[in-house]
């Protein structure tokens, strides 16, 4: 299996649209029940029909709800946990993303409650699985 590199990281989610779509992807259609399809709401995390205008929130009911942290962070933090078998440090969160100790304590702790990091056998997955995986996930 080929590592994932931080170079891919950056070139597949390197902004918060390519992160938001990626997760829209898995759990929802493009297609609306109505007919129409989804398209992007510029300016926020949903994704609205063209034609009945119903809203869908892709990052709600993960661990990434109610974060104002960029996805695009959290990604990198769930990479980290994958190049180092699930054991990353807050301080080395904060360290690497530049943000407060609360927000990378936060989000090391919001990626445990998943609890995917204590299966055996997850890090032989390749790491867009492991993305699909924490995705899937409702928070506790």
């Amino acid at each position: 299996m080929k590592r994932y590199s931080i170079k891919n990281l950056s070139s597949e989610f390197g902004d918060d649209a390519a992160c938001l779509a990626f997760i829209f992807s898995i759990l929802y259609s493009y297609d609306c029940n109505c007919g129409g399809s989804f398209q992007k709401v510029s300016g926020r995390r949903t994704y609205q029909c063209s034609r009945c205008r119903a809203q869908v929130a892709p990052a709600a009911h993960t661990c990434f709800h109610g974060s104002r942290t960029p996805l695009s962070s959290w990604f990198y933090v769930i990479w980290l946990f994958y190049g180092h078998k699930g054991r990353v440090h807050a301080s080395e969160i904060r360290d690497q993303l530049g943000i407060t100790y609360k927000c990378a304590w936060r989000m090391r702790q919001a990626l445990e409650d998943t609890g995917i990091f204590k299966k055996k056998g997850v890090f032989q997955n390749d790491f867009k699985d492991l993305l699909r995986e924490i995705i899937q996930i409702k928070p506790k």
